[in-house]
Parts: structure tokens; sequence; C-alpha cells
């Protein structure tokens, strides 16, 4: 099963894993499989983070698959069939509506007690639109979208 919900890793200006992030992502896999994309963190940092959650949760469950930003083919097709991105950086979020992603809403933390998420926003897939026949489509995706993100900026 191809993961439909993507959450980039990536380290905040403190320097730290997010580990509370990484945490969330691997207990929402266990109804259906979830890709981190790592960018600037390792798979063995998340590991060392999951380490001790992994024995708290079945083992029969759908999982995390890890994906690198760089890996731009993997991360291009994983795009195309997004139903829901976490992103947290500039780069991911525009690879992401040239996917053909919509941009959902800006996730900021709420006031008060509240703890921030580090995650900065939610894009999801177009509402379905009617077309001539009556039946639904969604806004066709761009495949050489990831290709123009990367060269805008310039990676």
């Amino acid at each position: 099963m191809k993961p439909e919900i993507l959450v980039e890793i990536s380290l905040p200006r403190s320097g730290a894993i997010p580990a509370g992030q990484i945490i969330a992502a691997y207990k929402a896999s266990r109804f259906e499989p979830v890709a981190l994309v790592l960018n600037g963190v390792s798979a063995g940092s998340v590991n060392k983070v999951l380490d001790p959650v992994v024995p708290t949760l079945p083992l029969d469950i759908p999982g995390i698959v890890y994906v690198d930003i760089c890996d731009s083919a993997r991360l291009g097709r994983l795009l195309c069939g997004a139903r829901m991105l976490v992103a947290s950086t500039p780069w991911l979020r525009t690879a992401a509506e040239l996917a053909g992603l919509e941009v959902c809403r800006s996730l900021r933390p709420a006031p008060a007690a509240a703890k921030p998420v580090g995650m900065t926003l939610v894009v999801t897939p177009p509402p379905l639109q009617p077309v001539a026949s009556g039946r639904l489509t969604r806004k066709p995706r761009r495949s050489a979208a990831l290709a123009a993100a990367s060269s805008s900026v310039g990676g």
C-alpha cells in the first residue's frame, strides 16, 4: 500500500530532532502507511526516537516509510498520489503545489498552554469538480512539477 500521507521531518532552528512530530506520525501509521520526508534528518536519528515507541504498538500496523527529500523521483511519485502533506519548508510546499496539491491551511500554535506542533502547512488535493459528463474529476497534476521545483530552488 502506497502512503498517501506525507510528513516532512526537518530540523527546527533549535537544531533539536522533532521527536514529538516523529512519534505522532508513527502513531498515525496504525491506520495507514505514512511517509516521513527526511529533510536534513537521518533515518538513524528517526530510528533512535522511535526505538522506545515501536514496542508499545502492535507489530502488524502499516507503519512508516522514509523518503529523502533529495530523492526527487520517489518524492514526486508520492506527492502525485498524496491525500495529505504536512510540510515545514517552503521548498516542499512549492513542490506540492506544483504537483497539483492545494494549500488547505496553516497550523499555528494555539494561544495559552498549547504546545507548538512544529508543522506549518497542510495541503490536500483540490476538491472534486463536476465535468461536462457529470462525473467528478480533480485538477490534473503535472508530472514535471517536482523537477521544476528543484530547478527553482537550485537543487
